[in-house]
């Protein structure tokens, strides 16, 4: 009997089907720690580190944002030179999570750990006092800044995109991307930066988004649909011989 070509286009479903499954137990996830924040939230104060040890957690929540990514980027852009576009579709990814996690903190305008209300959403029109050094203020979820801007999780976000795109090119280092995550939204809630829904979203977001991204290149066919038409109309496209070599 003859074996499935495993090149064949139908051999990557499965693995599109588990993401989507990845997606909607991360959404359900944040919907069944939402009312288990303030919970949550008084261990992780319980709990909190001082020290050494609160600053390498914070630390570790630089993954999968600006200067780790680059440092990053620039590693595998020095070290594997076949699949050094492919970070245009890490790129294409990051920028569309970042672009849907602003909005998504726009639209519910949730309150951080540190104002104590689990359940403070202003929606995308509200307004809400705060504290401060200097004493109260207004504010709203476009300006309120750091206050009201903590569904989801960006943080969590982007070190799913970093994490995404890890496995992407090299699935043996799966564990590792996974456990790098993994530290970052442990860290968020431990710092009190976010509550555990938050994390959960920001996880959920970021997969949504940068699964579709760099499955499908976007990154490098947006660069190929700008090379011909602006700069040489007649060049070859670079996304058919990069799949290729990257065995998809």
């Amino acid at each position: 009997m003859r074996q499935p070509d495993a090149s064949a286009p139908h051999s990557r479903r499965p693995r599109r089907r588990a993401w989507l499954w990845v997606v909607a137990s991360g959404a359900a996830a944040a919907a069944a720690l939402m009312p288990l924040d303030a919970t949550i939230d008084a261990a992780a104060r319980a709990l909190r580190p001082g020290g050494d040890v609160l600053r390498e957690i914070t630390a570790m929540q630089q993954y999968g944002q600006f200067a780790v990514s680059v440092a990053m980027g620039a590693a595998v852009f020095l070290l594997d030179r076949v699949r050094r576009r492919r970070l245009l579709d890490w790129l294409a990814a990051a920028i569309i999570t970042v672009a849907v996690t602003n909005l998504a903190s726009g639209l519910t305008g949730r309150s951080r750990p540190h104002l104590a209300d689990p359940f403070g959403f202003t929606g995308p029109f509200g307004v809400r006092v705060v504290e401060t050094g200097a004493g109260q203020r207004t504010v709203s979820p476009w300006q309120g800044g750091y206050d009201l801007a903590s569904f989801p999780s960006r943080h969590a976000a982007m070190a799913a995109v970093a994490s995404c795109f890890l496995i992407a090119l090299y699935p043996r280092v799966r564990p590792l991307a996974i456990a790098l995550a993994a530290v970052v939204g442990v860290g968020r809630v431990l710092t009190g930066a976010h509550w555990a829904s938050d994390v959960a979203a920001g996880f959920t977001l970021g997969v949504a988004c940068a699964v579709p991204a760099l499955n499908g290149y976007w990154g490098t066919r947006a660069l190929d649909w700008f090379w011909l038409r602006c700069i040489e109309r007649n060049a070859s496209p670079a996304c058919p011989a990069l799949r290729a070599a990257c065995g998809d």
